[in-house]
């Protein structure tokens, strides 16, 4: 085995105040734990090989926006595992990668079709 792909994820939900924890729960288990759970299964194999673990996190990975919170704290988290673990693979020849990319054209269409107002502000932002 060469190489592992996460890629799935899921965002659900909207501003905290009115989410469901269930909701933010299947979030993370989604988009944090589906990562764990993965890479962990298939790092003998990775071990052996000297392959690696591609991880698609998001530039939600970086910042916080607003309605998005469970999101980012996903992406945050999952980035964060992909980290240390790239510290921890080093030395047996294990490449730890992940790919942060912003919105895509069907993304934005779909946050609009939701009815999102305008840009997302990331909580580094002042606000207006």
């Amino acid at each position: 085995l060469w190489a592992v792909v996460c890629n799935a994820g899921m965002n659900d939900g909207g501003e905290i105040f009115w989410t469901n924890t269930d909701i933010i729960q299947r979030v993370i288990d989604v988009n944090t734990f589906g990562v764990v759970r993965v890479t962990k299964a298939f790092l003998p194999q990775l071990c052996k090989s000297k392959g690696r673990v591609v991880t698609v996190t998001s530039a939600a990975s970086l910042y916080t926006y607003g309605g998005m919170a469970p999101y980012c704290m996903s992406k945050h988290a999952a980035k964060s595992f992909c980290d240390g673990l790239r510290l921890e693979m080093y030395r047996f020849g294990v490449k730890v990668v992940t790919v942060e990319p912003w919105m895509f054209k069907m993304s934005r269409d779909r946050l609009n079709e939701a009815g999102g107002r305008g840009r997302l502000r990331s909580s580094r932002e002042e606000p207006v």
